[in-house]
């Protein structure tokens, strides 16, 4: 399992395997605005907490490209974290 870190880059967050940097998945606001929306019920932009959901979406992600062996296929992952399949 290799270990994955987020990093903001642009308007998008990328995750990169360590210690090697190998980008394992790259994440837009728009897939993260998509994921707040059906998550949370709410508009991504009038949401107080916003930074604080952003970051369990995150850190959720991280977790499942922790623990899967191979490359992960986008959509699935997405639909992953949006029903929180993977707990």
């Amino acid at each position: 399992m290799p270990e994955v870190e987020p990093l903001l880059s642009g308007k998008s967050v990328v995750f990169r395997a360590r210690p090697n940097g190998e980008v394992v998945l790259e994440l837009s606001l728009d897939d993260l605005a998509d994921i707040l929306e059906f998550r949370y019920a709410m508009p991504w932009n009038k949401s107080k907490d916003i930074m604080e959901k952003a970051a369990l979406i995150i850190a959720d992600v991280v977790y499942i490209l922790q623990n899967v062996e191979g490359k992960v296929d986008k959509a699935l992952l997405l639909d992953m974290v949006k029903k929180r399949k993977y707990f």
